[in-house]
């Protein structure tokens, strides 16, 4: 039966080939994507929570304790618009293009860039109408990112971080 089945295949090991490395290729690809969109994914949930349990606690959120990396200085970017195309993850792993296009021309991208010895170890893009970063005063340590959470007068629902120092 095995034999009766590889029978039918084209008998040129280049196209047997070309076939296993464009299916490691796009296994590879799509596994680092999936990676990278989940991780930013899982990141944004943690902070929604910690702001969530800042609201109802009037506990500080503070960066360090969301992050599971190491990190010695971290930017705030307030409506942050990137120079190039904007990442796409598929299969709503985390925000489509579209999303994130949307997001930059309403001036509603936050980035909040960790950096660890001058290289960037990680991002996380968040929304702006959900909750803002206000009286930004860049870099932060990590005991420096720590914001007080107060409700949004304007915006029903979001909130308004505070640098605590």
């Amino acid at each position: 039966m095995l034999k009766d089945a590889l029978a039918g295949l084209p008998t040129r090991p280049v196209l047997y080939l070309s076939l296993t490395v464009l299916v490691l290729g796009l296994g590879y690809h799509f596994l680092t994507t999936y990676q990278s969109c989940n991780s930013h994914a899982e990141l944004r949930g943690s902070l929604r929570a910690a702001i969530q349990a800042g609201a109802d606690s009037a506990a500080p959120v503070q960066l360090a304790r969301i992050t599971e990396f190491p990190w010695d200085r971290a930017d705030i970017l307030v409506n942050y618009k990137p120079g190039g195309a904007t990442t796409d993850c598929p299969f709503q792993w985390d925000w489509s293009r579209d999303t994130r296009d949307e997001l930059i021309a309403g001036d509603l991208l936050t980035v909040i860039v960790f950096l660890r010895d001058g290289k960037l170890v990680n991002y996380l893009e968040f929304r702006r109408d959900r909750a803002e970063f206000v009286h930004v005063k860049n870099p932060y340590s990590p005991d420096e990112a720590v914001f007080r959470v107060t409700s949004s007068p304007t915006n029903p629902g979001g909130f308004i971080l505070t640098p605590v120092m």
